[in-house]
């Protein structure tokens, strides 16, 4: 436990400082103080917590308050410290920075010079902006930027959150801030929509109305809110300047993060949107004045016409957001404010005339904030805030099925949430040890968790299916949540979409297979089911292997990866041309070798497209020949060649099935190939043995085969494998591509390097990639013509990128 906890702990009960000079409504006080209430709980299941509780558990090291009631502070109070070091307590003086509380009053000043005649709300913000203007663009074609749009933050002005300023930092002015100049480290004034359009909250935007206000005033900013509201309402803990007045400076807290780490005094150049400093009771002051110029009239700070659009009973902001519900006349308003090592709240009742203002020198007092708030609505009657009390609803539960599943990506911001049914009930399962919760349901789509009060609302399609879930945290923070489909449901769905008749997919993660599934069916004609088992013709992921292979036998010494072909077995069909002799075993395999994919490219005679080793050209025979030249030097036929292939490479990885030669087992075992929706002759192809093509086997065992590359058994396999992935720089490669391995394509995709390689036999089709920096790697097998022009290998290996493969 770190010294700061334990001081806090230690000494809280000694620090809490009330102010003895006012009027205080005690018993209220002392219940918002004991018994602070969750955002929702079933009825029967309130447990309360109390503000020191509170502050403790979310290290919040101090916290001001001020309540105002029918147009005079009521009560105030104050806990914790100002500042750990010093065990300086939190006192009705101490000063906060207000952050986006700073906006109100930036709202306000603004709105006195409409009041005055010197602005119009609605007229174009470039008619009064002298010192900088807003550039035209696509979007202020049609609506210009009004001061309307920008206190309701719907200028369609790109937000940012600016970063503070050390003391010793230059400092920007306003028109470096809006212009993105130097020494300002934020990006220039964007739009993005159409004024009017959108609702975006926007710190830029009260940037600019800081300009304009100085601009309309030709004075400083914080001049002109200490004349327009500091001044008028005896606001003397308060300040727009930077840095602060030594009389504020004295009595200011310090700010501290999560862990009650302090952060050093800052500068906050960007006043408008976020550079107060003030406190409780003058903020509670300034709020006050605001509500009672909207009953009375007596235009203190805005006139009554200004102060009814503010608190006006509809979505638009104009200094605050505002809550309000049927059945009830009030209109509560609220505004947060959030900087580094402070956090604060303003929420008010129109109707009651009354409003608490809240502020901490913490970056965690959100929750804290929120709790008092609620118990302060719920003790003065405020309905729009007050918690929800739920109530148990009997539910079908025929539904609950539908609502079981994943939800939350699982690299998010927030925790994944999982639910299944047990018996009759829909259950929260722990991400951490597996345990349950079970779930209550208070609506049709709508649950809680009584021990956390926590509510899981399912958010239904127009269709009826649940692909999202709102979480909304005993706090009151909410957060929506999409459905993390199965990888075997996303699979299915996506075939389906695509027309694929059947899939193999293995993925592999961390150098081991941990999902190996077939989906679809091997025969449409007959509906037989592909599963694990089901063989498939590799197509072209036939090379890699043979690749593999090729190079164990140059370990052995049986061959020379850049001694010419020619010298082991003069090729039968170009015996007449002399470039056939510079064909090397690394040509063939970076397919540099000359030879066309086909001789049927070719018009069916061999010939040579250009000098070895001077180009690329992909090619089959190229690894026809090479595999004439190893059966030579290992006097063996195809039979022999299988026999030397299951004993170096399919008995090591422990395959169950890897033929390029025809096997009795193939045709109750092997998939048809699909073409146009139809299924293909089963024992299409010749029985010889085709280095570039005719491998047959599982996805499952192509991908024991790939386990072995990312992570070799022994320091010989080890050489092997670096051989094969090594990158042939030295050799022609793909216009627009990397250079290739040894077997296979390789590319550079967030700055790492995958590699990868397709099969195409026609009617099978064949896909694998592979990240050996993360092990990570998937095998797609396919009895389809359309995997690859429907996208659904592509597909398949963005779901894994974005769920958490990597690939």
């Amino acid at each position: 436990m770190t010294m700061k906890k334990q001081i806090l702990i230690a000494l809280f009960l000694l620090t809490s400082a009330i102010s003895s000079t006012l009027a205080q409504p005690i018993e209220r006080v002392q219940a918002i103080e004991q018994r602070l209430l969750p955002n929702q709980y079933l009825e029967g299941h309130l447990e309360t917590k109390s503000i020191a509780q509170v502050m403790l558990h979310d290290n919040v090291p101090g916290v001001s308050m001020a309540f105002i009631d029918n147009g005079e502070i009521s009560w105030r109070r104050t806990y914790g410290y100002a500042e750990l070091s010093k065990l300086s307590l939190v006192t009705p003086q101490t000063v906060f920075a207000g952050a986006s509380l700073s906006k109100p009053l930036t709202a306000v000043t603004a709105m006195q010079l409409v009041d005055a005649g010197k602005v119009n709300l609605d007229d174009d913000i470039n008619r009064y902006l002298t010192s900088w203007q807003l550039p035209a663009n696509e979007f202020t074609e049609t609506q210009k930027v009004t001061l309307r749009h920008l206190i309701g933050h719907r200028a369609g002005v790109s937000n940012h959150v600016p970063a503070p300023y050390a003391v010793d930092e230059k400092t920007p002015t306003v028109t470096q801030m809006l212009a993105g100049k130097s020494p300002f480290t934020g990006p220039e004034i964007t739009l993005f929509t159409t004024p009017g359009e959108k609702y975006q909250y926007s710190n830029p935007g009260y940037t600019i109305i800081q300009q304009l206000i100085e601009d309309v005033t030709e004075t400083s900013f914080e001049t002109a809110v200490q004349n327009a509201i500091f001044d008028p309402l005896d606001m003397e803990s308060s300040s727009f300047k930077q840095p602060i007045p030594k009389s504020l400076m004295a009595h200011r807290a310090t700010g501290y993060n999560a862990d009650v780490t302090p952060y050093p005094y800052q500068l906050f150049p960007f006043k408008g949107a976020g550079g107060v400093w003030t406190t409780p009771t003058d903020l509670a002051t300034f709020t006050m004045t605001l509500i009672d110029d909207y009953h009375s009239g007596r235009s203190r700070l805005v006139s009554q016409e200004i102060a009814k659009q503010m608190f006006a009973r509809n979505p638009v902001r104009l200094g605050f957001k505002k809550h309000y519900v049927d059945g009830s006349e009030d209109i509560i308003f609220d505004h947060w404010g959030s900087i580094p090592g402070f956090t604060s709240y303003m929420v008010g009742s129109v109707q009651n005339r009354q409003a608490l203002v809240i502020m901490t020198n913490s970056d965690n007092g959100f929750n804290l904030m929120a709790a008092i708030a609620r118990t302060v609505a719920q003790q003065y009657g405020w309905e729009p805030i007050q918690p929800n009390v739920y109530q148990r609803y009997n539910i079908d539960s025929k539904q609950l099925p539908s609502l079981a599943g994943t939800f939350g990506k699982p690299s998010g911001n927030e925790v994944q949430h999982v639910f299944a049914v047990k018996g009759k009930q829909l259950h929260l399962i722990s991400n951490v040890d597996g345990g349950t919760a079970p779930l209550v349901a208070v609506d049709n789509y709508k649950f809680i968790d009584p021990a956390s009060n926590t509510t899981f609302e399912f958010l239904p399609s127009k269709t009826g299916e649940v692909n999202w879930v709102r979480v909304t945290l005993e706090s009151g923070y909410n957060y929506d949540q999409p459905r993390q489909q199965t990888l075997t449901h996303f699979i299915e769905k996506s075939m389906n979409e695509a027309n694929v008749e059947g899939l193999a997919v293995s993925i592999i993660q961390s150098g081991e297979i941990a999902f190996n599934q077939g989906v679809g069916v091997a025969n449409s004609d007959t509906g037989t089911e592909i599963t694990s088992q089901t063989l498939f013709e590799a197509a072209s992921l036939s090379k890699p292997l043979f690749a593999y292979f090729t190079l164990l036998q140059a370990e052995k010494g049986v061959i020379e990866l850049d001694q010419p072909l020619y010298t082991y077995l003069p090729h039968p069909d170009l015996a007449e041309n002399e470039w056939h002799k510079l064909i090397t075993a690394r040509m063939v395999l970076t397919h540099t070798s000359g030879l066309p994919n086909w001789r049927s490219d070719t018009g069916g005679q061999l010939s040579l497209l250009f000098k070895p080793g001077t180009s690329f050209q992909y090619s089959s025979e190229g690894y026809e020949y090479l595999r004439q030249v190893l059966q030579k030097q290992r006097k063996v036929d195809d039979s022999g060649l299988q026999a030397l292939i299951d004993e170096q490479i399919t008995n090591e990885i422990d395959a169950g099935f890897m033929k390029y030669v025809w096997d009795e087992r193939i045709p109750e075992q092997k998939a048809f190939g699909h073409r146009n929706g139809k299924p293909t002759d089963n024992d299409k192809h010749d029985h010889n043995f085709g280095a570039s093509y005719s491998l047959i086997t599982t996805a499952g065992d192509y991908a024991k085969f790939i386990t072995d590359i990312l992570v070799p058994a022994t320091a010989k396999k080890q050489k092997v494998v670096e051989a094969l992935l090594e990158l042939q720089t030295d050799v022609p490669h793909e216009k627009g591509k990397l250079h290739r391995a040894l077997g296979f394509a390789a590319k550079q995709v967030d700055g790492r390097l995958k590699y990868y390689h397709s099969g195409n036999n026609g009617d099978f089709l064949a896909y694998v990639e592979f990240d050996p920096a993360s092990r990570n790697g998937v095998v797609i097998f396919s009895n389809s013509d359309k995997l690859f022009s429907s996208n659904l290998a592509k597909d398949i290996v963005d779901y894994l990128n974005h769920n958490g493969a990597s690939l």
